[in-house]
């Protein structure tokens, strides 16, 4: 009864459902930790091909839909790959130029990267989003990591978490070679150094939206210093009331969220007059002198704190901060 009912369905209605079917890249990218994660995430990213199955109808719909087809997990170490190169193919023929999100499974760097290049190099101006999982020891990878990728926008970058800690370095030398890259995410079980964030310049300079796990409050201020036209910053780090921060002041800086320890030091030393979110998770003590502070010098338009852990915000200090910033609301 109820295919026959879709039946009836206008091809617009269902197109719009076939989209609701389907979930952003970045939420069914695998976490190799977890092998149901992996086999839940292909399949799900499989999706469209299983509409093309239903029957004519439905394969043609979704067919002639461009946008199903403009997100893909490659599986480059899979046996088979004559076959499943096919299949990659006509799914990348399918986008019809249409700017592609790609996610790929790629153990082997070393024997693996002829083969794929092969096979995206009719696509590799359309790849704008690339996700790449280290969950195997990838050396030698050397600095052409990404190298062709000239159209990525955004890169995640996720190691698993039995790599070694080196691994960021040739990941910093590639995608360093990126010419559009704009965002950039890394997660990895272990935190970088200011060191690390540092192997990475060039790249950030170029930056409006960055996350990544840091290990010391020092990075927050250096990712805001060598990225000038960051709007979008997400971190995770440890703060300490130990050091004195030199004051800066970050111009174009929208959205912020950190999931910090304290935070006092750190709204002592920034300005930011463009600051209209801010998300702050993981406090032990609401630094109310420091943020009410900080709200004054800043002058910005906040529309939006949002704060999470063993902290409280009263009434009356919700009022002072909306005094001072009378767009605030607090989710």
């Amino acid at each position: 009864m109820a295919f026959e009912y879709q039946q009836h369905l206008p091809n617009e209605v269902l197109s719009k459902i076939f989209h609701e079917a389907l979930l952003p890249l970045h939420d069914m990218a695998p976490c190799y930790d977890h092998l149901d994660d992996l086999s839940l995430s292909s399949r799900l990213l499989e999706a469209p091909l299983l509409l093309t199955k239903i029957c004519r109808r439905w394969r043609d719909i979704a067919v002639g839909m461009p946008s199903l087809w403009c997100r893909l997990l490659v599986k480059v170490e899979c046996g088979d790959w004559q076959r499943r190169a096919v299949c990659y193919d006509t799914w990348l023929k399918r986008s019809q130029g249409r700017p592609v999100s790609l996610a790929l499974l790629w153990p082997d760097f070393t024997s693996d990267s002829a083969k794929l290049r092969n096979l995206l190099q009719p696509y590799i101006h359309q790849i704008t989003s690339l996700t790449v999982d280290f969950y195997d020891f990838p050396w030698p990878i050397g600095p052409y990591l990404f190298t062709g990728f000239v159209a990525v926008e955004r890169l995640s970058a996720r190691i698993a978490d039995d790599l070694e800690h080196e691994v960021s370095t040739p990941i910093a030398c590639s995608a360093s070679q990126l010419p559009a890259l704009r965002s950039f995410y890394f997660e990895a079980s272990y935190r970088l150094g200011l060191g690390d964030l540092e192997s990475f310049d060039p790249m950030w300079r170029c930056l409006t939206e960055v996350s990544v796990d840091a290990s010391t409050h020092d990075s927050i201020l250096y990712l805001l210093q060598v990225a000038p036209d960051l709007s979008s910053l997400t971190i995770d780090t440890y703060l300490g009331d130990e050091e004195n921060l030199e004051p800066f002041m970050h111009a174009k800086l929208r959205f912020l969220c950190l999931h910090v320890d304290t935070l006092s030091d750190l709204l002592n030393a920034l300005s930011l007059p463009n600051l209209c979110i801010l998300e702050v998770h993981g406090l032990l003590t609401w630094p109310h002198d420091a943020f009410t502070a900080f709200l004054a010098r800043s002058g910005c338009s906040l529309e939006s704190l949002i704060v999470s852990g063993a902290v409280t915000i009263t009434n009356e200090q919700r009022a002072e901060y909306i005094s001072l910033s009378p767009s605030l609301q607090f989710p």
